[in-house]
């Protein structure tokens, strides 16, 4: 039982922290080269499909598997420093990015200005918050692989 918790932690937490990888390295640059009427598009539409069933198992995924794994796995302590990333992780993402999200998406974007003034209410404050998240993940699912290496 306790190998099954440790996978599935290592995995939706690697899944996870790709995830927030790709927008740190990948998807973010990209939007961040397009124009305002691309960017502010685009991020709404992101914002609208990634809610879904799918993301939703890795979000509550991240946090689950690591707490079960500080109660049944022999190494608690990296188990519990794993958990307390992806909590301080979801923290960052429901006080931060969550909230610009839905301003973003209840922002006026019909003219040039208005859509300039959405990306500058936005990009900077989710970028610096994005990373922060970005760096929790990627050293909780490094915490957990090594929890699940020193089985």
């Amino acid at each position: 039982m306790t190998s099954a918790v440790l996978v599935l932690a290592v995995v939706t937490t690697g899944l996870y922290a790709g995830v927030m990888y790709a927008f740190q390295f990948i998807i973010m640059p990209t939007l961040g080269r397009g124009s305002d009427a691309e960017f502010t598009a685009v991020m709404r539409r992101i914002n609208q499909v990634i809610v879904n069933p799918w993301f939703l198992v890795l979000f509550l995924g991240i946090v689950l598997w690591p707490l079960l794994a500080v109660v049944l796995a022999e190494e608690k302590l990296l188990a519990a420093l794993a958990l307390g990333c992806t909590v301080l992780a979801h923290l960052v993402t429901v006080a931060g990015n969550i909230p610009l999200n839905e301003a973003l998406g209840k922002a006026p974007v019909a003219t040039p200005e208005e859509r300039l003034a959405a990306r500058e209410a936005f990009e900077a404050r989710w970028l610096r918050l994005h990373a922060v998240r970005t760096l929790l993940c990627v050293v909780a699912a490094v915490l957990l692989a090594c929890a699940a290496l020193a089985r």
